[in-house]
């Protein structure tokens, strides 16, 4: 399979892109001089890389290049960029890896979108109107990042490989239980963003609009990192990358902020 000039391995759950046959090593031909080379540039790859560039320059002119333009010049910490950046990333990995997770164990894509980001949406809802008490239970945001990761990593390696055996189990019955999965990792994903914006409106309140426009860039541009992610390394990869995104977000988060009154 490594010598056929193709990519023939076997799909499966974790990599159900069958349609793809192709690397990311072939983009070379667009900057081939050979017109037969350039022919053979995948479409796939090569849609992926137009994407990201289109969709990154959207948000650069429609977000950040209005704050830049209409702001006071406020500044710009870059432990601050780092975190609101993770936070766009990471959210959005988890969402997708999830959706693809649970769209077998409900039977189909359309019951992992509905179940699934409702559940999702409602717990991070949950997670940021309760991000002071999520935090300061927990004991800084630090730790709601241990947490969440953790709970990533146990269903990962031991929730998820047991759901194919509950197949069997009535729709009601497997919705409740992606409900209860979701549950907690989207309360913890939650309490993040308020939390980090209510800590920088009391050092730097001007530099709110700058946040907001670091994590609105970052999750525009997420999915389409996350599919280029995923259909390289699969599903499972995707969700597990999350962890080191939001432990690099937590730990750049500045410490001497009070984060567990936020």
């Amino acid at each position: 399979m490594r010598a056929y000039p193709l990519s023939i391995a076997p799909v499966d759950d974790d990599r159900p892109f069958f349609f793809r046959y192709s690397s990311w090593r072939e983009l070379g031909g667009l900057f081939s001089a050979d017109p037969v080379m350039r022919a053979r540039v995948p479409p796939m790859e090569r849609s992926v890389v137009a994407l990201l560039i289109v969709i990154g320059a959207a948000a650069l002119l429609c977000v950040q290049l209005p704050l830049r333009l209409l702001s006071r010049r406020p500044p710009r910490p870059r432990r601050h960029a780092v975190f609101f950046a993770g936070l766009g990333l990471g959210y959005m990995a988890v969402e997708i890896a999830l959706l693809q997770r649970f769209g077998l164990f409900l039977g189909h894509p359309n019951y992992a979108l509905s179940v699934v980001l409702a559940s999702l949406l409602m717990a991070s809802g949950l997670g940021a109107l309760h991000a002071p008490r999520v935090v300061g239970a927990l004991g800084g945001i630090r730790f709601v990042a241990y947490a969440v990761c953790g709970l990533i990593l146990a269903e990962t390696l031991l929730a998820f490989p047991l759901l194919p055996r509950l197949l069997t189990l009535p729709f009601a019955a497997r919705a409740g239980l992606t409900f209860l999965l979701v549950l907690p990792i989207g309360v913890g994903l939650g309490a993040f963003l308020p939390t980090g914006l209510e800590a920088l409106k009391r050092d730097t309140p001007e530099a709110v609009p700058w946040a907001w426009g670091v994590n609105g860039v970052f999750s525009v541009l997420a999915p389409v990192l996350s599919v280029a992610f995923s259909i390289t390394w699969g599903m499972r990869a995707l969700l597990l990358a999350a962890v080191p995104i939001y432990l690099v977000a937590a730990l750049s988060y500045p410490a001497s902020e009070p984060a567990s009154r936020a």
